[in-house]
């Protein structure tokens, strides 16, 4: 066993010590910790503790890092399994997920869904999670469990989030989180500059909508069979519907949000540009995305 996983082994005998250890990890982020505390809902911090979610990351990752792992367990709600056709759509907020939840669900069901808040339903209870999955589960699906993602360029997905959950809402509980930190009223105005000022003061990873696709993704990258990306989303959704079915099922194309990139177009100054590059810089290099991308929007 590695050194690191004996460590968490002997931690994880007491959950008052892991506990401890916990926030000895975050209190160097106080923003993060602040945000886990002031949650209301007892269910994030039962997440927060959940033994089986940390040794998920570890038995996935090649890393012995501690600051590899340290958020990779609350993400484990982003993965969809199914147990019925053998695979796993790891998803990422602001990148067309309703829309292949959609078309996932209806390749199974042949039941449409078509409200957001029934694609929500289908998020949390259709699909299994990784954190769902018992020791033995783990071994038969990290081996023969088709996996795959669809990525978006980093550029538009973190714009396309200041767009509808920070500068296009008074009360969402995205843009609380930014003006709590930022010392603002709910209802104030929040610039792109300061948001990313937000992200960079340790924000980042408060929040799977602007959390970096690369940290969002709860196994090591070595472990997904097709990396798809929206950009090419009808090609790559067609390719993965025909490896999982062996049929062609139509996609289900869904408006998440009114404020789509193209249709609400914003001026960005070279020096954010290269701000967002740096935040995100892992998901340029893991997902293939150019640094000089933002171009060709």
């Amino acid at each position: 066993m590695l050194e690191i996983q004996k460590k968490i082994y002997n931690l994880l005998k007491k959950n008052i010590l892991f506990l401890k250890y916990i926030f000895e990890i975050f209190k160097k982020n106080l923003l993060y910790l602040k945000y886990i505390l002031d949650f209301k809902d007892i269910f994030l911090l039962k997440r927060f503790l959940n033994k089986k979610q940390i040794f998920i990351y570890l038995y996935f990752s090649k890393s012995n890092s501690l600051n590899k792992y340290k958020h990779k367990y609350k993400w484990s709600y982003y993965s969809c399994i199914s147990e019925k056709y053998n695979y796993t759509y790891f998803r990422f907020p602001k990148s067309a997920n309703s829309s292949i939840i959609s078309t996932l669900y209806f390749a199974e069901t042949q039941k449409i869904i078509n409200t957001l808040e029934n694609i929500q339903i289908i998020k949390d209870y259709y699909f299994k999670q990784l954190n769902h999955l018992n020791q033995n589960q783990i071994e038969i699906y990290k081996n023969s469990n088709f996996k795959f993602l669809f990525s978006r360029n980093p550029y538009k997905r973190i714009i396309s989030t200041f767009l509808e959950k920070v500068a296009n809402h008074k009360k969402s509980k995205q843009k609380l989180l930014v003006t709590n930190f930022l010392g603002l009223k709910p209802n104030e105005e929040i610039t792109f500059d300061q948001f990313l000022f937000f992200l960079e003061s340790g924000g980042i990873n408060t929040n799977g909508h602007w959390a970096s696709q690369t940290e969002i993704l709860p196994i090591s990258k070595e472990y997904i069979d097709f990396f798809g990306k929206i950009e090419n989303l009808n090609d790559d959704l067609n390719f993965v519907l025909k490896e999982i079915f062996k049929r062609s099922i139509p996609i289900k194309n869904i408006l998440e949000h009114s404020t789509i990139l193209e249709k609400r177009f914003i001026n960005i100054e070279d020096k954010n540009l290269k701000r967002v590059y740096k935040l995100y810089e892992e998901d340029f290099d893991n997902f293939k995305y150019k640094k000089d991308s933002y171009s060709q929007f």
